[in-house]
């Protein structure tokens, strides 16, 4: 057939090829195990969807509860449906909300909920089981350090339970 044809409830039973473009109006997959996009090129992108309405861009669901949303503006929701940042990760009940890990060292940060609704936690920990150092830098040079003791050093290591260094002329303020 060429030109414009119209089937209705047209099965295939092997392979379908279509080279070109097509169009499909409110297309809904039902009974579908899993759709796989084999791309195979070095300069198209492999899935692109393009959104000229206000709806979100995409959104992903683990049954009846939505997990992953990219909305009409860009914005990421990890288990939050309506992203208010550009990446909005929502946890609950006390379960690590955010980790960054590094997998050469073994260290990861994690931040969660603190059990009350007027807490945060960031914790440090390392694939042995002991807490890490965090660094808080600035150009690449660390200005606050938390060691995994407790102490904390301000323009310095840390060799006290709090240990302040003025930068300027290396004068030690507390210690």
């Amino acid at each position: 057939t060429s030109g414009i044809a119209t089937f209705y409830d047209l099965r295939v039973s092997n392979n379908l090829t279509v080279e070109g473009t097509t169009t499909t109006l409110d297309t809904n997959l039902i009974g579908v195990d899993r759709v796989e996009v084999g791309a195979n090129s070095n300069s198209i992108v492999g899935v692109a969807v393009t959104q000229s309405g206000t709806a979100d861009i995409v959104r992903l669901y683990d049954g009846a509860t939505q997990r992953v949303t990219v909305d009409d503006q860009g914005r990421v929701g990890l288990g939050s449906d309506i992203p208010v940042a550009h990446l909005d990760v929502a946890s609950y009940q006390n379960i690590e909300t955010l980790r960054i890990r590094d997998r050469h060292f073994n260290k990861y940060l994690t931040i969660r909920g603190g059990g009350s609704p007027n807490r945060m936690v960031i914790d440090s920990y390392e694939g042995g089981g002991g807490g890490a150092d965090i660094d808080l830098a600035s150009n690449g040079s660390t200005k606050i350090r938390i060691k995994s003791t407790g102490y904390v050093g301000i323009n310095t290591t840390g060799l006290y339970p709090l240990d302040v260094l003025e930068p300027t002329n290396n004068a030690g303020l507390i210690s």
